[in-house]
């Protein structure tokens, strides 16, 4: 007998269940109906253990998507494990080519809130000039300008671009691995590429315009020479290391002046010229600035470059070139103001001369005029107010020029302007009612007063403007200066390799989902069961040895081949068809004969297979079998069974074989056989002759079993005539190739003509999938315990 199987579900659910209601007795009492001749010792060992039944290891209602999900991932680990190796692969060729990246940093303070020099804080009348309340968040986009970065292309040269080129894919990774003296020698004798060791800089580089952009090579040479060579690979110039070459393109100036040059004879370097704004656009993203702590004024900034000299020399210059701006900024306010005012003292003074020449004409013409006390004050109010207006129109104009009228600042002025305005009209109502002497002497002396008090406050206020303006400093200062960092901020080998590793299980699971919702076949034996309601008897793993055999088969076209139950007796498939065999003494307990047909939905589903192994092991068993071909359309049965075609079915149907059909006995196998014979063009109207009822009857009284290998359900309706006839009908499915849907509209189709469908079958079930898992290893445990049991212990040496 085999051996046995360690890696196959053998579980019957569909026959235990028969069972329960057509027998008294438990699935352990319950044996096939062999000859009673044969001694209990003489079944086969596989066929008193399979007829056991396993409880489940799992809940019913534990299913839906998520088991489906984790059991499909179950069965695509391998594919699972090959993404997330591409992935962990992917992610340290990302590392290995990826140009390591260094981050310098400094510290900034902005003053928030600051009126010109510490000093000279008591001119507030100029805060708005000098300083005043700033916003950080504004220093931070004035700073990531482009005219502070655009300075800082035009004093570092950053506007130029030198790199070597290295070889596609991999090349930079070798590059940056390379640690020896001078340059490496080149792979694959490609010497045009950088492999690790060169270095350029290029001080200065003038284009023509259609240049600006573009890559240009630059080839080494021998002792420093280079050429330099379009994109398109034309030489455009010649030119040695510390020399400034220069040519002319279509009336267009070319100047390149390379201080530094190390690299073999003929490495191609890559040169390339841009627009300052381009250059300042990519400053500006490799700088950051952020206030931390939040409302400190303290400014952590950084920068991120190639190299780490480059990197904190670079933002050296940010930082230096924004504090030398923002004091540039607030001089250029102070000089506004200055001008303002310097405009406005000429006129003044000439205005103040006039009115003290009247006052004294007046005085000399008409003597001393005495004023009263009243009146005197009313002068001094009055001189006052004037004073105050002019200062506020003086505020008006400056603001006028920043603002719009209806700006707060200037509608408050206008405001206060109407009131002293008003007030001012009172107090000249109440000098109208002096004499008119008095009246012009008062007129004259305010217009002096008036006047020579506006003078003097305008010069004040500008000798205090010049002190502050010589006081001011910006309110931005560099607490810290970047240094060179001591190593690269990125690429990070854990990062990326993790990253890639959690998009590749992304990816993965995305699969496997994707699988789930498209899969169309059945896999789930109880699934299956609830939705059709018929019984399980047998699911048949996938067996490579049939595979091997089918295309031997179909490659010799010969007849010397065994069937899978001859030539591995202990192969997976083979212990499940031997659990199958076992169930079918339930099937037929309440049969009116002992045929059973064996038929599909659809073609290709190993219902010959089937019929033919099945047939050799109930022989095997001590079982009388007849198996018939019942497909005469398209039945190969014959070269499964090692035959060669003949007549049979076919012929004793339409009577040329007399009134005895021409049954073949192999003696191999221990079974008869009746093949299809020849194709008719009408093999559902010769399987309604009555001769082909009166074959089963014959036969079932002859035969503990007659099986027939009939046509698929859904192709033609050859099955459904013949399972008129039978005892028992089985429907085969195989899992990747038919659906639920198809095999429930099959039975439908079998039950509308009559025929008894008792059970189903899922052929080609891989072992690996979801659903073996859940019997298959309790199966091997118990059958090898039993085998075990059952062998006699050795002799004691």
């Amino acid at each position: 007998m085999p051996g046995p199987c360690s890696s196959v579900h053998l579980g019957v659910p569909g026959a235990a269940r028969i069972a329960a209601v057509r027998s008294a007795n438990t699935m352990n009492d319950v044996r096939p109906a062999f000859p009673a001749t044969d001694p209990p010792s003489a079944w086969p060992e596989a066929t008193q253990t399979q007829a056991e039944t396993f409880p489940r290891d799992y809940d019913d209602d534990q299913g839906g998507n998520l088991h489906d999900l984790l059991w499909t991932a179950w069965d695509a680990k391998w594919l699972i494990l090959a993404i997330l190796a591409i992935a962990t692969a992917a992610g340290f060729y990302r590392y290995l080519s990826t140009d390591p990246s260094y981050t310098a940093n400094g510290l900034m303070q902005i003053e928030t809130n600051q009126a010109g020099a510490s000093a000279l804080q008591a001119f507030e009348q100029y805060g708005e000039v000098l300083g005043g309340s700033v916003s950080v968040a504004a220093e931070i986009a004035v700073m990531k300008s482009r005219p502070v970065m655009s300075d800082v292309v035009e004093r570092l040269n950053l506007d130029i671009r030198a790199t070597p080129v290295y070889y596609p894919y991999f090349g930079r990774a070798i590059a940056r691995s390379y640690r020896g003296p001078g340059v490496a020698k080149p792979w694959f004798g490609r010497s045009q590429y950088a492999w690790g060791g060169e270095r350029i800089q290029v001080q200065s580089l003038l284009v023509p315009q259609a240049f600006y952009g573009k890559p240009l090579i630059l080839e080494a040479g021998t002792e420093g020479s280079y050429r330099l060579l379009s994109p398109a690979g034309a030489e455009l110039l010649r030119g040695e290391t510390g020399v400034r070459a220069q040519t002319q393109i279509d009336g267009e100036p070319l100047v390149i002046f390379v201080t530094r040059l190390k690299a073999r004879a003929g490495t191609h370097f890559h040169v390339k010229k841009l627009t300052v704004n381009a250059a300042a656009a990519g400053l500006a993203r490799s700088f950051s600035a952020a206030e931390r702590p939040a409302q400190s004024g303290i400014l952590r900034t950084s920068f991120t470059a190639g190299e780490p000299e480059r990197a904190a020399t670079v933002l050296n210059a940010i930082m230096e070139n924004y504090q030398r701006r923002n004091l540039e900024r607030k001089g250029e306010e102070a000089d506004k103001t200055l001008a303002f005012l310097e405009k406005q003292l000429p006129p003044l003074q000439t205005r103040l001369e006039a009115a003290e020449t009247a006052y004294k004409d007046y005085l000399r013409e008409h003597g001393t005029i005495d004023i009263t006390r009243e009146t005197q004050e009313v002068l001094t109010s009055i001189t006052e107010i004037e004073s105050e207006l002019f200062t506020l129109q003086q505020e008006r104009e400056r603001l006028r020029a920043r603002f719009k009228p209806a700006h707060p600042k200037i509608r408050s002025i206008d405001s206060l302007v109407d009131r002293l305005s008003a007030r001012l009209a009172a107090l000249e109502a109440q000098t109208e009612s002096l004499p008119t002497v008095q009246q012009t002497v008062l007129r004259l002396k305010r217009d002096v007063e008036v006047t020579s008090g506006l003078y003097s406050n305008l010069i004040n206020s500008l000798q205090e403007l010049r002190i502050a303006k010589a006081g001011t400093v910006g309110n931005a200062r560099i607490i810290e200066d970047a240094l060179p960092p001591g190593g690269p901020v990125a690429p990070s080998l854990s990062r990326k390799v993790l990253t890639s590793i959690m998009i590749g299980l992304l990816v993965a699971l995305a699969l496997v989902y994707l699988r789930v919702k498209l899969r169309r076949g059945i896999d789930d034996p109880d699934a299956l069961e609830q939705r059709i309601g018929l019984p399980v008897l047998a699911t048949i793993p996938f067996s490579q040895a049939q595979d091997r055999i089918a295309k031997a088969i179909k490659k010799r076209h010969k007849t010397a081949v065994q069937p899978l139950a001859l030539q591995a007796p202990g192969d997976p498939a083979v212990e499940s068809i031997r659990s199958l065999r076992t169930s079918l003494h339930f099937l037929l307990l309440e049969a009116n004969n002992k045929t059973l047909l064996i038929t599909g939905p659809t073609q290709e589903v190993g219902k010959s297979f089937l019929s033919l192994n099945l047939a050799v092991l109930l022989a095997q068993a001590g079982s009388k079998v007849l198996l018939i071909d019942g497909d005469m359309r398209k039945g190969h049965l014959h070269r499964l069974a090692g035959v060669r075609p003949q007549q049979g079915l076919c012929e004793y149907l339409t009577g040329d074989l007399g009134p005895n059909p021409s049954i073949l006995h192999l003696e191999e196998m221990g079974i008869d056989f009746l093949p299809a014979g020849t194709r008719p063009p009408n093999p559902a109207d010769l399987l309604m002759h009555e001769r082909f009822a009166a074959l089963l009857e014959s036969s079932s009284g002859r035969y503990d079993y007659v099986l027939i290998d009939a046509p698929p359900v859904l192709a033609v309706t050859d099955a459904a005539v013949i399972g008129q006839h039978g005892g028992a009908t089985l429907m085969v499915a195989r899992s990747p190739m038919n659906n639920a849907e198809q095999v429930e509209q099959s039975i439908k189709t079998l039950q509308q003509s009559g025929a008894r469908t008792r059970g189903m079958i899922l052929n080609g079930i891989s072992l690996q999938s979801r659903y073996s898992y859940r019997y298959r290893y309790r199966y091997a445990y118990r059958y090898a315990d039993t085998k075990t049991d059952r062998q006699p212990k050795p002799a004691p040496s």
